[in-house]
């Protein structure tokens, strides 16, 4: 069982370490595995804001598990990072999951293809075909950038 031994708070300690490990990784290598699991959290709050830090806890213990030490701590690490605020016990966004999600492909651009948005695109569309549609859909988007 997961957060069984908050007695010592030992576990949530060391789950604190791995919150911030998990955006030192993402920083040095692009990679986000270790930050899924808060941004499924922050994605709870997306879809709920305002939304109370007890309702919230409630809610993580229902769909991750956790206790709400955890949720406390994970929430207070978001705040921290400029994503959410906990005023008075009702946590509202700073930041949209839209914005947040296009700063993360942003730095993964920026990060991993120098920038490079064609080179971007040549990675993903040599294992994944688009469709007609998507093509389409570029070509849109690219017409409209030329217009602005």
């Amino acid at each position: 069982k997961v957060f069984t031994n908050l007695r010592d708070w030992h576990e949530l300690y060391c789950f604190g370490h791995l919150a911030e490990a998990a955006w030192a990784y993402h920083h040095a290598t692009g990679h986000d595995r270790l930050l899924h699991a808060a941004c499924r959290f922050a994605d709870l709050i997306w879809e709920q804001e305002p939304v109370t830090s007890a309702a919230l806890a409630k809610q993580s213990e229902a769909v991750f598990g956790w206790k709400k030490s955890t949720t406390y701590t994970v929430l207070k690490r978001l705040c921290d990072k400029g994503l959410f605020q906990n005023q008075k016990g009702v946590v509202t966004s700073l930041i949209s999951r839209e914005e947040f999600y296009a700063l993360q492909s942003e730095r993964f651009v920026e990060e991993t293809f120098r920038g490079s948005l064609p080179a971007f695109l040549a990675a993903f569309t040599a294992k994944k075909k688009l469709t007609a549609e998507e093509v389409a859909l570029l070509r849109r988007m690219v017409d409209e950038y030329k217009e602005e």
